[in-house]
């Protein structure tokens, strides 16, 4: 417990330190500015959604809603305006990943990515399903 007290007195100490400087201050205030934009960004689509805040997509009332923080075009896809879908499975950095393409109607594609863990097995697995009376093509391509 000591050990902890005397870590958390020297975290303390090097933080005073360093917003002293007004270089770092601000540059540390900038990235927590970005954090909270991207985290309320999220939280916002998936409070007009309804789904998972820790889902890549959701699919609801005839629309396709990306959650990915990072994507910065159109968020809400009618399902009326996707053609087709192609997922696929590739390794990045040790870890698997599935990449996912939305290609619209109007000639666009939208990129999205995440991880390959259990339950974003179940959800392409679902999303097949809630897709085909859609007739959206579902392509999948490397072990997915």
């Amino acid at each position: 417990m000591r050990a902890m007290v005397e870590f958390l007195s020297y975290l303390s100490k090097g933080f005073a330190i360093i917003f002293e400087s007004d270089i770092y201050k601000y540059f540390y205030l900038l990235c927590i500015a970005f954090s909270l934009f991207y985290i309320f960004r999220k939280a916002y689509i998936v409070a007009v959604s309804g789904g998972d805040f820790f889902a890549p997509y959701h699919i609801s009332n005839g629309y396709f809603y990306i959650y990915n923080i990072f994507y910065l075009g159109k968020r809400k896809i009618a399902l009326e305006d996707i053609k087709s879908i192609a997922i696929g499975c590739n390794r990045r950095k040790g870890y698997r990943i599935y990449e996912m393409i939305l290609n619209l109607k109007s000639g666009k594609s939208a990129f999205l990515h995440f991880e390959k863990n259990k339950s974003n097995i179940n959800r392409i697995e679902v999303l097949e399903s809630e897709l085909e009376r859609y007739k959206i093509d579902v392509k999948k391509d490397n072990d997915v």
